[in-house]
């Protein structure tokens, strides 16, 4: 089941009174953003106990997890160490099972959706003085009531937290921005403001680029008592946060073999969308000197010309002049040797940046 929704307004996301892009009428909006959702009312010990009894019936643990942490979350009902003897296992797989068959939880072929089902029975222990095995037909016998009950009396919170935070490219090009855990540790008005501001910013960018958004939306939830809601308002603790993931970032990189000259370009980008969208709508305060930029390699960048023996020409950029005279292995070598040494110079900026605190 869909309905239309205006793309220029994602707050109303989730009513009919919308027209332009078709969005499932369901809780779980989006299937591919479950994984950024955390567990709240699936505990730890939980988790381990679920997936060690769950079949693998070729369906996602991960998505079952996240679908058992979605009812249990509209359900209200607390999964602990003891879930699969107290009860509330049995009950969140009832609600589950319902919700599954009438579609109202997630848009699932009706394949996938067999599978599921039986994932979800397999956690539900047989009764030793009862010989006959439970199934999806007698588990989901008053359970369907219930779930209607209980999606009807769902506070528009939770439904809106559940909306999967997508962002739409003008191409159509679609991200889903990891904003959960900010909308837990600094509430649905600043998490709202943020993604409605890189909501409409995308709206007019072919495609989305959401990788540095993400690590800043993380190390903000993550350091929740250093970022508090005021300290956007504040430019110096704006500069300081985005100078503080930007090293953490670029050491990070760097640890992990990564190419750290090509991230210093998605970086300054993003910076751009950040100033154009969060601080251009005085949401975040502008700081002073502009969000930090990381240096980048390549702005002496020559375009070289080589006749083949062919004689095709072939067309290029680098930083490094390879002389043409030179054999093809020997021009690799040239370029090799200088990439190496612009990998140095970034890494030896990150690590005075983290050093001096700047």
């Amino acid at each position: 089941m869909y309905f239309l929704v205006n793309l220029t307004n994602p707050s109303i996301i989730g009513t009919r009174k919308n027209c332009g892009l078709l969005i499932s009428m369901t809780v779980i909006k989006y299937s591919r953003s479950l994984p950024n959702y955390p567990l709240q009312w699936v505990s730890a010990e939980a988790e381990e106990i679920i997936g060690a009894q769950m079949v693998n019936a070729d369906a996602s643990d991960s998505h079952a997890l996240r679908l058992i942490e979605c009812v249990a979350h509209v359900s209200e009902t607390t999964l602990g160490a003891t879930c699969l003897t107290d009860g509330s296992i049995e009950k969140v797989v009832g609600l589950l099972v319902a919700a599954l068959k009438d579609g109202s939880l997630v848009e699932l072929g009706s394949l996938i959706r067999r599978r599921y089902i039986r994932k979800f029975t397999s956690l539900l222990l047989p009764d030793p003085s009862n010989d006959s095995t439970f199934d999806s037909e007698h588990i989901s016998d008053g359970a369907a009531e219930n779930w209607g009950r209980m999606l009807a009396a769902c506070s528009k919170d939770t439904l809106r937290y559940w909306g999967g935070w997508p962002l739409f490219s003008r191409k159509r090009h679609t991200k889903y921005l990891n904003i959960q855990q900010v909308w837990i540790s600094h509430g649905s008005a600043f998490a709202e403001q943020v993604y409605g501001a890189l909501h409409s910013y995308y709206l007019k960018q072919a495609r989305p680029a959401i990788a540095v958004h993400n690590r800043v939306l993380n190390h903000i939830a993550l350091n929740q008592d250093k970022w508090p809601v005021e300290a956007f308002q504040d430019p110096d603790r704006v500069s300081e946060l985005f100078t503080e993931v930007m090293n953490d970032s670029f050491l990070d990189m760097y640890d992990r073999d990564r190419d750290t000259d090509a991230y210093a370009r998605i970086w300054n980008t993003s910076m751009l969308c950040f100033e154009q969208s969060l601080i251009a709508r005085d949401i975040w305060a502008a700081p002073y000197d502009g969000l930090p930029r990381a240096p980048v390699n390549g702005s002496d960048t020559r375009h070289w010309h080589r006749v083949g023996k062919d004689g095709g020409e072939f067309i290029g950029k680098t930083i490094t002049r390879a002389p043409v005279e030179v054999t093809d292995e020997h021009a690799m070598k040239i370029l090799f040797e200088d990439v190496q040494s612009d990998l140095k110079i970034v890494l030896d900026w990150a690590q005075d940046r983290a050093h001096t605190g700047a």
